[in-house]
Formats: structure tokens, sequence, C-alpha cells
């Protein structure tokens, strides 16, 4: 892995699995729970963002 973000064009992956008839994520998973949503219908993008930090002049 690189350690820089990454961005991920679901619209591309859509087209392509529909194209060769491949399977779709049908649900994407938020905790402990899923949503039952088709997870290439419901965002149009996923972004990688490899490390985060919490800003030192927020107050915790």
């Amino acid at each position: 892995m690189s350690g820089q973000p990454a961005l991920v064009d679901t619209r591309a992956l859509r087209a392509d699995a529909r194209r060769h008839g491949l399977p779709e994520p049908v649900r994407t998973r938020v905790d402990t729970a899923f949503i039952e949503v088709p997870a290439l219908d419901a965002f149009d993008g996923v972004i990688c963002v490899p490390d985060t930090t919490l800003s030192a002049d927020l107050p915790r």
C-alpha cells in the first residue's frame, strides 16, 4: 500500500460488473450492522484514507 489516499469510481465498477454479468455488492457494513442497499448504486465513489489524526487545536 502506498500510504496515499485513493479514490475508487464505483460508476466504472458498476458498468464493468453489469457488462460482464458479475455479482455486485448488495449491502454495506456500518459498524455492527448492514445497510441493505446495492453499494454500487448507493455511492458514486469510495475514498480510502490510510491514516487519520486528531487536530491539536480541537478540544478533547
